[in-house]
């Protein structure tokens, strides 16, 4: 059974506390990727969210993780109800997805994409430099090293 953003709000909008949105993330295809972000109105809500559910399995099958996104903007001075991993910067107080976007955003960045003719120019110049180093042997004697 998958479970449905709306149960999401119920769950924990009766259980923890008001929320200021929930979004569910999909693949192209429709399917749920098993992300969802919550975002509470009160920060105590995010951590008693995360004592109270964190690993708690759903449908008896997969353990729910949760980790609290602080927004600094939003932040206090005052220290956290329960310890935390520190994550960059999200919108608001939510699941893991906001993480698993950071780390998506840094892989996709890091290698811009490159055309076909970028990709033959580069062959090209490695061709050029390959053929470049070899240097021919005279008369049987080993290359010099």
């Amino acid at each position: 059974m998958d479970v449905t953003e709306a149960q999401v709000k119920e769950l924990f909008s009766t259980t923890i506390g008001p929320l200021r949105r929930v979004l569910m993330s999909y693949r192209a295809n429709g399917q749920s990727t098993g992300v969802v972000t919550v975002e509470f109105q009160r920060a105590e809500d995010a951590s008693r969210a995360y004592a109270q559910y964190n690993n708690r399995l759903i449908d008896g099958k997969r353990p729910l993780k949760i980790e609290v996104v602080v927004d600094p903007a939003r932040a206090t001075m005052a220290a956290p109800a329960q310890p935390q991993k520190q994550n960059p910067p999200g919108a608001g107080k939510s699941a893991r997805a906001a993480k698993r976007h950071a780390k998506a955003k840094r892989r996709k960045e890091a290698r811009p994409t490159k055309t076909l003719e970028d990709l033959d120019a580069e062959m090209e110049d490695y061709s050029k430099q390959a053929s470049s180093d070899v240097q021919p042997m005279q008369d049987g004697a080993a290359p010099a090293s």
